[in-house]
């Protein structure tokens, strides 16, 4: 998701919660994380996976991520620390990703043809077979306060497996 943000001429994306794993060979390594979690108050707290920018704003983004060690040490900053970079951005997106092996949903690559249900626009029909995004019941909470005390929308974005399985 964050490739295909990253791509577009109009936008780009920074990695923004901790959603990678604790290291697991190192113990120190280990300590240390959850460590520093729990000083940003991140411990117990849900942040949505990327922020979403404006091309334009991309230099002044860069210098807020060297000012705070890069974009590496951004899950572990406090929120009210991070009031610029909030400022700046336009959407956060939540990643998911679905197990479905695009190529053998059964309506991949359906022509969009008019619909009446949605007044003559264009869509798949409504029995159309496809993927549902489900976000974590531990995690709607959380990104409903998140949402709500930041003000930032969260959109949540959908990642499928596209490997040819033979």
């Amino acid at each position: 998701m964050l490739d295909a943000v990253n791509a577009t001429s109009k936008f780009f994306a920074i990695p923004y919660g901790p959603s990678g794993t604790a290291p697991s060979n190192d113990v120190k390594a280990f300590e240390l994380y959850f460590e520093k979690l729990e000083a940003a108050g991140l411990r117990n707290i849900k942040r949505p996976d990327l922020l979403l920018f404006n091309k334009d704003n991309k230099t002044d983004v860069d210098i807020i991520l060297k000012e705070i060690g890069g974009v590496e040490e951004l899950p572990f900053i406090k929120e009210n620390d991070l009031k610029s970079l909030l400022e700046k951005a336009i959407i956060a997106i939540e990643c998911e990703n679905s197990l479905w092996v695009a190529e053998k949903m059964p309506d991949y690559k359906s022509e969009l043809k008019p619909q009446k249900r949605l007044e003559g626009k264009l869509g798949l029909k409504k029995s159309a077979v496809l993927p549902t995004i489900i976000i974590k019941e531990e995690d709607r909470t959380p990104l409903n306060l998140w949402e709500s005390k930041i003000k930032i929308p969260i959109h949540i974005g959908m990642s499928f497996l596209t490997v040819r399985m033979e």
